[in-house]
């Protein structure tokens, strides 16, 4: 009898415990349900810190509250403050690794939409290539391009900010570097053959002079917001991997305005590499590349040692001056010829 009472009281306690657990189950399922989800987002971008982390919300986000000027930083230092509606804004940095891409748009109902987001590959074969890799016979044959899926339709108008650039480097030389770099790219510059795409649509550049207009990208390689001035100059980028950096701002896939920023903290720079440089960055091989970006090309996936706008541009080579013909494919399938 007593042993029988105990299993009748041992099963009772065991259906009780069951029924009392299976409360806690449906609210662990509900803990992950679309609602509860819903309002950790509300949460973390209603109420959290005036910086958000884009690994930490979804890919859209519905206008909830007015995200609008807020900061969202991705992987690897590069973020951007959140555009007006109907707005987009982009980044590309170039590291000594790899490329870091990030972009923001914001639609008319303000809801926002994230782009890119996550650490990119870093493109070891581009890490440890040589600089006898970009050589003519290799641009020539290579055709990978990317596009980012905006352009700059109009003549771009650009002015250079002198302040914190290089110790040694005059503001003369500084200027000249960096605006035959932006010539390499908009001329087409290359050994293949190619002729430059001409006509009403032909990528155009015009520098229109000083500025103290600061880049409009922080040290943290955050985007800022827009000021209708296209600059170029240097600055700290000490808050991430970048060596340099471009922003770009669109609406309707056309490219409004782009800044580019050259890191002081990440990179030594020259405007003449030789035989004794070390470490030092060609100024206008990564300016071609920059001014790459402004038109709309992006990093082609993969290895692309000899293209200009490969992920990486190794130290103290002026090779990538020279468009490759993957290079040229992306400016004539975008401008025409």
């Amino acid at each position: 009898m007593f042993r029988v009472r105990i299993g009748r009281v041992g099963l009772g306690l065991a259906l009780v415990f069951t029924a009392l657990t299976l409360p806690a189950a449906a609210t662990s399922k509900a803990s992950g349900s679309p609602e509860r989800e819903a309002r950790q987002t509300r949460s973390l971008a209603c109420h959290g810190s005036t910086m958000l982390r884009a690994v930490r919300l979804p890919s859209a986000l519905e206008p909830v509250c007015d995200l609008v000027g807020r900061k969202i930083m991705d992987e690897g230092g590069v973020g951007a403050h959140v555009p007006p509606p109907g707005w987009g804004v982009a980044v590309n940095a170039l590291t000594l690794t790899g490329e870091q891409v990030f972009a923001i748009e914001t639609r008319a109902d303000r809801s926002v939409l994230l782009l890119d987001v996550g650490l990119e590959r870093s493109d070891q074969e581009a890490a440890t290539a040589s600089q006898s890799a970009a050589t003519a016979g290799a641009a020539c044959r290579d055709g990978a391009w990317r596009n980012r899926g905006v352009s700059e339709r109009d003549n771009h108008r650009w002015r250079f900010n002198p302040a914190h650039r290089p110790s040694g480097l005059s503001v003369s030389a500084a200027r000249r570097a960096i605006a035959a770099g932006r010539g390499y790219f908009a001329d087409q510059h290359n050994d293949c053959g190619y002729a430059a795409v001409e006509g009403a649509n032909a990528p155009t550049i015009t520098y229109r002079g000083t500025t103290s207009r600061a880049p409009g990208i922080g040290a943290d390689g955050a985007c800022s917001r827009h000021d209708g001035v296209n600059v170029v100059g240097f600055g700290s980028l000490r808050r991430t991997s970048a060596i340099a950096s471009t922003c770009y701002w669109y609406v309707r896939r056309e490219i409004r305005e782009s800044d580019a920023k050259l890191g002081r903290t990440n990179a030594r720079w020259t405007t003449s590499p030789g035989r004794r440089c070390t470490r030092a960055m060609d100024i206008a091989s990564v300016m071609a590349h920059e001014t790459g970006h402004t038109f709309g090309l992006s990093h082609p996936r993969g290895s692309h040692p000899s293209l200009t706008m490969n992920g990486r541009i190794p130290a103290c080579s002026k090779a990538f001056r020279t468009l490759g013909r993957g290079d040229i494919r992306g400016i004539r399938a975008k401008y025409g010829g």
